[in-house]
């Protein structure tokens, strides 16, 4: 099997590194220093870069809290399978793996479930949260497990 060639995905002091054959969506009416959301598209997988500005001072796993509470929210079959402490360009850093039910449109509106990684952290210079994630539908983990481990090992903030 080739090596997938990757392009550097780079703004606002954020860079994350991403398969070229995939497409880029920018969903945000507005992306700004302060926070903005682009996906990449792949063949049966997504990957997300997320940054907030929060309005009040919080911690990691404060902010932690909120997005998991969101997501038990939106989906009561939502369940955390993984989670580690890492770091990230020299900010501390939580990768977990979760997974939830119901369609995921960017696999084609496939019922059942979805899988979901993200790598979170708080950058203290930018003052602002950043998300990486990676959804994609389990059966297909093992296949994609290099471009997910190249992506997650790219994540750089500059500063």
């Amino acid at each position: 099997m080739q090596r997938e060639l990757f392009d550097i995905l780079s703004l606002y002091g954020l860079s994350v590194e991403y398969p070229r054959s995939w497409k880029i969506i920018i969903e945000s009416r507005q992306v700004t220093f302060q926070e903005g959301k682009v996906n990449a598209l792949g063949n049966d997988i997504l990957m997300g870069l997320l940054w907030e500005k929060v309005e009040r001072a919080i911690t990691l796993e404060e902010y932690e809290e909120r997005v998991l509470t969101n997501l038990k929210k939106k989906d009561k079959k939502f369940k955390l399978t993984r989670k580690e402490v890492t770091e990230i360009s020299g900010h501390r850093a939580f990768k977990e793996t979760m997974e939830t039910r119901g369609r995921s449109g960017f696999v084609g509106l496939k019922k059942g479930a979805v899988e979901h990684s993200h790598c979170m952290f708080f950058c203290d210079f930018h003052r602002r949260f950043v998300t990486v994630y990676v959804s994609l539908v389990p059966s297909l983990r093992a296949e994609h497990q290099p471009v997910i481990d190249e992506i997650f090992d790219s994540i750089r903030c500059i500063h």
